[in-house]
């Protein structure tokens, strides 16, 4: 009888023991996400500052900031000096409508800075959360303009990369009063009248291409499909030799 009474208490032990493993599990994956290690920040995880798809308006340049990870994010934060002889700093936009954040400038060791509270949703996909605004002094942006860049996911170190220049001068006989394009919103034709032969790319504002190098004729109205574009902002990109010219575009389907 007493042996069989030790091993209820053996038995009963056990279970209370693998219940309590199974509750620990359970309450690091839920905290966690579905992955138990969804929280652990290395360099496989990056912040991507892409100056390749920046986008440029006058002597205005914005260019996207996205996170690239395994992991569920919950917030981001990052800083960089850059060449003042070839940009001024304006601001950091918000894409999002869950990341409270701010930004600043700080003159007194030239840095600018972007620190966010957690977002109020978990962050998975690969699309831009920012865009970084500078006003250019020189007609070329690139990689080497950004200086000391550091970025933290979660509070946690991970890689940083800069994605490389592009040329962004506009030239003066290239303005934006040579470039006309109606309607906006559109539906499903986009007119576009330029004084120069030219390129044009459509791309969203995470920077897909939907249309590249379509040929523009000079002095004539060029008809644009859009009738498969997805309701949203839209960017085109007008290139003249190395120039370009930058203008929003709004899909809005009757």
């Amino acid at each position: 009888m007493k042996n069989y009474y030790t091993l209820i208490v053996v038995c009963c032990s056990l279970l209370l023991l693998t219940g309590l493993k199974g509750f620990a599990q359970e309450a690091k994956f839920n905290s966690q996400g579905n992955n138990p290690n969804t929280l652990v920040i290395d360099s496989q995880d990056s912040v991507f500052f892409d100056l390749f798809n920046a986008t440029v308006v006058g002597s205005t340049i914005d260019f996207p900031v996205y996170v690239k990870s395994d992991d569920v994010i919950n917030a981001l934060d990052f800083s960089f000096k850059y060449n003042e002889n070839e940009l001024e700093y304006d601001t950091i936009l918000n894409l999002t409508n869950y990341i409270q954040h701010l930004s600043y400038y700080n003159p007194g060791d030239s840095t600018v800075r972007f620190t966010s509270y957690s977002f109020t949703q978990p962050y998975t996909a690969d699309t831009p959360l920012v865009i970084v605004r500078f006003t250019l002094l020189t007609g070329v942006f690139c990689s080497n303009d950004l200086l000391n860049a550091e970025a933290l996911l979660n509070g946690d170190g991970c890689s940083e990369k800069i994605i490389e220049c592009q040329s962004t001068g506009i030239a003066d006989e290239f303005n934006e009063t040579s470039v006309n394009f109606y309607p906006n919103p559109t539906d499903k034709t986009l007119f576009i009248d330029v004084d120069k032969k030219s390129d044009l790319a459509i791309y969203d504002i995470s920077g897909k291409n939907y249309l590249i190098n379509f040929p523009l004729e000079e002095n004539f109205t060029n008809e644009i499909p859009t009738h498969n574009l997805a309701e949203g902002v839209y960017f085109l990109k007008i290139n003249y030799e190395k120039k370009v010219v930058v203008k929003k575009l709004v899909i809005q389907h009757y």
